[in-house]
């Protein structure tokens, strides 16, 4: 049996509880395979199960329910994209436009419900709450190095 500990996160109004496991061969590592993405997850206050999100990745989460148009525009390459239900957006100023028009400026807050990540790619779902929009969505970020490099959120089918 492996040893288990666990930390007590509180960001914003979000309470988690992260459970780290170590020496036991029913945890995943964390390192991905072609055929396995890597998955680890953490329970929050809600009994909701969320994976741990690349650092890039969370940095953009982070700067979106901070209201950091400065440090959401910073966590991507210098040619780095959004494409919004085919919306596309490049570099720093595409990145800014859309930070004021459909997330910072319109007050949003993301909340990731699920995550898995495959090689670069980390697919989220998500809870959206901001004066433009409410809802759960999709999206899929590409990390390149220390940086997000596509931030594609796909229309709905």
């Amino acid at each position: 049996m492996g040893d288990f500990s666990a930390i007590r996160l509180r960001i914003g109004a979000l309470d988690s509880v992260v459970v780290i496991a170590t020496g036991c061969a029913s945890v995943d590592s964390g390192v991905g395979s072609k055929d396995r993405p890597s998955e680890a997850t953490q329970a929050t206050s809600a009994g909701e199960s969320v994976s741990v999100l690349p650092a890039p990745v969370r940095a953009v989460v982070d700067a979106i329910n901070n209201g950091d148009t400065e440090a959401f525009v910073a966590a991507f390459t210098p040619d780095g994209v959004i494409d919004d239900w085919g919306r596309v957006l490049r570099g720093a100023e595409g990145i800014a436009s859309w930070a004021a028009t459909d997330a910072i400026g319109q007050d949003a807050t993301i909340t990731v419900t699920s995550a898995v990540t495959s090689g670069h790619v980390t697919e989220i779902q998500f809870d959206w709450r901001s004066n433009r929009f409410n809802g759960q969505s999709h999206a899929f970020l590409t990390v390149a190095g220390d940086k997000v490099s596509e931030f594609r959120i796909p229309s709905p089918q």
